[in-house]
């Protein structure tokens, strides 16, 4: 009898325990889980406010690049005007480095031969650039090397900062009718 007694109370003592195991193990999972669910999320929150602001960028460099008409000429190889929704953002320095990222003095206007095809003319780039601001190119490199990260909240107040340029520079091209 006493041996059964000791049995079942081992038995009820290494339910208990596994349980309490188990249930810290799920615990830390659903920890695990959680915390990587908000890192995703936190990184495609950071991915669609990079879109948003490159796509507003794009835009103010091409319609400030345009003319009355609203063509505009590739920096690199002075193509046919053509109009600034057919033309891209180049970029002296690549978008991976995020310090010259959305910086007006590293991107000019591009067609779509020279930013993608030549991937982005940049030996033409480096000579215009230089004629146009001495100096500037290697500027440029040098800032580029300081690694730099952008927080959330930086990012709210550039994109805010950007759409009001864009809100200027399209009314250029959009002027509101005046009532009589």
């Amino acid at each position: 009898m006493k041996y059964k007694r000791f049995y079942r109370t081992t038995i009820v003592q290494i339910n208990y325990i596994c349980s309490v195991q188990i249930s810290n193990t799920m615990a830390t999972i659903n920890f695990l889980y959680r915390s990587t669910k908000d890192k995703a999320n936190l990184h495609l929150r950071l991915l669609y406010r990079f879109n948003d602001i490159d796509f507003v960028f794009s835009r103010i460099v091409r319609i400030n690049a345009a003319d009355e008409y609203g063509n505009c000429t590739c920096y690199t190889c002075d193509c046919i005007p053509k109009h600034w929704s057919l033309m891209q953002c180049g970029h002296f320095i690549s978008r991976k480095e995020m310090a010259t990222r959305w910086d007006f003095r590293n991107v000019r206007v591009q067609d779509k031969s020279c930013n993608e095809g030549k991937h982005g003319n940049l030996e033409v780039f480096r000579q215009r650039l230089e004629e146009e601001y001495p100096g500037l190119p290697d500027q440029l490199r040098e800032i580029s090397q300081q690694p730099y990260s952008y927080g959330i909240s930086e990012l709210k107040q550039l994109l805010t900062d950007l759409r009001a340029k864009l809100r200027i520079a399209e009314a250029r091209f959009n002027p509101k009718s005046s009532t009589n």
